[in-house]
């Protein structure tokens, strides 16, 4: 059986980006697959000689995808603001923001910002508010900010 790139890309849309070819009888796979999530090849004696890709944290090819955080996001376009890079996926609510340092997977560039306020303020800790006065204003995106450093929540 041979599969096709066109095949593999239906498999692994209707699976959230798993390729599970298991037991299947599969000779080759075809160029330029790139998977999403995991790719099962147990019970494939038939595949020989196959080079694959292992993808590193950032790796990013223009138009098809960027690897970051163990996550393969599938890119329509890439676009940068105030030195924030926003990659928007090709899947609705799967875009990415890259400050230069941390990556946040988000629904759209606002809450991408907020979540890389987090992994920020995350690495520093909750006691960095305690000398703040109990009075003192805040933002709404602020405040989520700090219950998510204090609370741990995601």
């Amino acid at each position: 059986m041979e599969l096709t790139l066109e095949m593999a890309n239906e498999m692994m849309r209707e699976n959230g980006g798993l390729l599970d070819l298991s037991g299947t009888p599969i000779t080759s796979l075809p160029d330029s697959l790139t998977v999403g999530g995991w790719l099962d090849l147990s019970g494939c004696t038939s595949i020989k000689n196959q080079t694959v890709k292992h993808l590193k944290n950032g790796d990013y090819v223009p138009g098809r995808y960027l690897y970051a955080d163990g996550i393969l996001t599938h890119v329509k376009r890439r676009k940068t603001v105030n030195g924030i890079t926003y990659y928007q996926g090709k899947i609705p609510n799967r875009n990415v923001v890259y400050d230069g340092k941390n990556y946040a997977h988000c629904k759209d560039f606002r809450t991408g910002i907020a979540d890389l306020i987090f992994k920020s303020a995350k690495e520093r800790g909750a006691g960095q508010y305690r000398q703040d006065p109990l009075d003192k204003p805040f933002t709404v995106p602020e405040l989520a900010t700090r219950y998510r450093v204090i609370t741990g929540a995601c």
